[in-house]
Order: C-alpha cells, then sequence, then structure tokens
C-alpha cells in the first residue's frame, strides 16, 4: 500500500473510531467522509 492511500484511509478510519464510539453503528458514512476532511464519496471508496 503507498503511502498517499494510507493518508486518506488512516483519516477515515479514526474518524469512524470516533463517531462509532459516540453515535453509535448508525452514523452515516457522509458524515465518517466529513470528519476525516474527505470528498463526500471518499468513504464507500475505503
Amino acid at each position: 500500500m503507498n503511502a498517499e492511500f494510507k493518508k486518506p484511509a488512516r483519516a477515515l478510519i479514526e474518524a469512524a473510531e470516533r463517531l462509532i464510539a459516540s453515535e453509535g453503528l448508525s452514523v452515516p458514512l457522509r458524515d465518517i467522509g466529513q470528519a476525516a476532511g474527505a470528498a463526500n464519496k471518499v468513504a464507500v471508496q475505503y
């Protein structure tokens, strides 16, 4: 896995962990992407 792929993936994972811990499993992917500072649809890609 290259470094460019790891950065957004890591940001999405960390955002997902935070949001799921605070809000539960019903967190929309859009919210995770926004919390990670990613483009709207990028969370689905990862």
